[in-house]
């Protein structure tokens, strides 16, 4: 196979996942949406840091070593931060 047919052939797979993101983001804004109104229903800050500390823990057992770890905390700390925008 040449590697221009093998390069297709994994940005074809890319494309899949990406989809699959793009859909669970959505889902995952519009539950963070409805958490934002909670929180604003019973004077909540938005900001909620041992959640988020939660968060980047389950990032660094995800990972299987440190360069997979940098790269969902560093998803993820956009995530959160794009999340509190949402529930702004």
């Amino acid at each position: 196979m040449n590697f221009a047919v093998e390069l297709e052939e994994k940005r074809k797979i890319l494309d899949e996942i990406d989809e699959k993101i793009a859909k669970l983001f959505l889902d995952r804004l519009k539950t963070v949406k409805e958490i934002g109104s909670i929180k604003k229903e019973n004077n909540l800050d938005i900001l909620d840091k041992t959640r988020e500390e939660k968060i980047i823990q389950k990032m660094n057992f995800y990972a299987s070593d440190l360069a997979e770890k940098e790269y969902l905390v560093g998803i993820y700390k956009n995530v959160m931060e794009e999340s509190r925008k949402a529930q702004s």
